[in-house]
């Protein structure tokens, strides 16, 4: 995993580099997929205004942006035009759980005390997913809702791989993952300690396992329950999530049923009530949604490592580095979009299948839903 891990990651940077560099230098403005969509042009309304505000929490290697380089490529923009107050938090690119939840701890206060609102909705992708469960479990009077993206819950088989069993090859590899987290942080002007092999270690199976006997809250009670039998409808308790896109600025056509039938479910996402240091009990909703698609967008640079790193897994239904049943938490809203682990954060730069719903209209749709969530709930 780490050896794949390090050639995606290294690439990843070499292309954010090159494309800032030819912004900065000439000028050079890059047209995307996206560009034309109409959520980004839309007239600003109060579709996702939400009485807390929204924390995106990235992945493995992850940043805020590099040289105006988003790693949540115009999903903020998305949310903040249709009334959403958003913060993107930077944590350690590469460590473990509980470091990356300290660290986003310490920045929720810093929100708190910036906003004036005390709860706020996280949003983690990939490693961002255990580091917001962390920090839900451990800090629930901060979090209203905690929404898996593509998270590794349950680990990926792909951690799993042997690359590392040798001790020489597992401190090179240590040396110069470390080596690269630091390199991310001086482009993206941060300054956190990395950990690869404890990073990597968390997305094992049997460290996911160790992590979710700390952190149980939105667990099923049984694995996967049964989403494996349903490749073509994917899980969403019984429910079929959004999914065909319309050309609006409300982007799903069947998101009014969708949702509204979820918010008669209250089981499925919670609330779970978790105690506080001072024994006073909160209640934190979670939701979870994916992809089972590694490969999706010819033309992606990074398609490739997808399809190597896939490979590690058995089967077919993973997005290239996360099972698909790995990534259900709480409420699974999805979790076969046609997309693979990087598409439903928007990247690389907005390619996508031509048959995959818009990414930041999917983070739309589900803070409209936690708009209305407060609502019903008088959160």
């Amino acid at each position: 995993m780490s050896k794949h891990t390090l050639r995606l990651s290294a690439i990843t940077l070499s292309c954010l580099l090159l494309i800032s560099a030819c912004k900065m230098e000439f000028g050079i403005e890059m047209g995307f997929t996206t560009d034309d969509h109409p959520l980004l042009d839309a007239p600003a309304d109060n579709y996702s205004a939400t009485k807390y505000p929204v924390v995106l929490v990235h992945g493995l290697y992850g940043f805020d942006d590099i040289f105006g380089l988003e790693y949540w490529y115009d999903i903020p923009k998305v949310l903040r035009n249709g009334g959403s107050e958003v913060f993107v938090a930077t944590v350690s690119g590469a460590n473990s759980p509980a470091v990356r939840g300290e660290q986003l701890i310490a920045q929720l206060e810093q929100y708190k005390a910036d906003s004036g609102k005390d709860r706020f909705h996280l949003f983690g992708h990939s490693l961002g997913a255990p580091t917001i469960r962390y920090a839900a479990a451990n800090r629930p009077e901060l979090v209203v809702s905690a929404t898996s993206v593509a998270g590794a819950n349950y680990g990926s088989e792909a951690a799993n791989n042997d690359t590392l069993d040798p001790p020489l090859i597992k401190l090179i590899v240590g040396v110069m993952g470390n080596l690269l987290g630091h390199t991310i942080d001086l482009v993206s002007q941060q300054s956190f300690e990395q950990n690869l092999l404890a990073a990597t270690d968390a997305m094992t199976v049997e460290g996911a396992e160790a992590f979710n006997n700390l952190y149980p809250q939105g667990l099923a009670a049984v694995f996967c329950n049964g989403a494996e039998n349903d490749p073509v409808n994917g899980f969403s308790h019984g429910i079929n999530g959004p999914y065909t896109e319309i050309e609006s600025v409300n982007s799903f056509d069947n998101f009014a049923n969708y949702y509204s039938g979820a918010l008669s479910l209250p089981n499925a996402s919670g609330p779970f009530t978790i105690n506080d240091g001072n024994g006073i009990g909160h209640n934190v909703y979670y939701y979870s949604f994916g992809g089972n698609q590694a490969e999706t967008r010819k033309g992606d640079p990074l398609e490739g490592l997808h399809r190597s790193v896939s490979k590690l897994i058995d089967g077919d239904d993973d997005d290239g580095f996360v099972e698909r049943c790995s990534m259900h938490h709480g409420w699974v809203i999805k979790d076969n979009y046609p997309m693979n682990h990087l598409d439903v954060m928007n990247w690389f730069i907005g390619m996508r299948a031509a048959n995959s719903p818009y990414p930041p209209s999917m983070y739309r749709a589900h803070v409209h839903f936690l708009k209305q969530l407060e609502q019903q709930q008088s959160l």
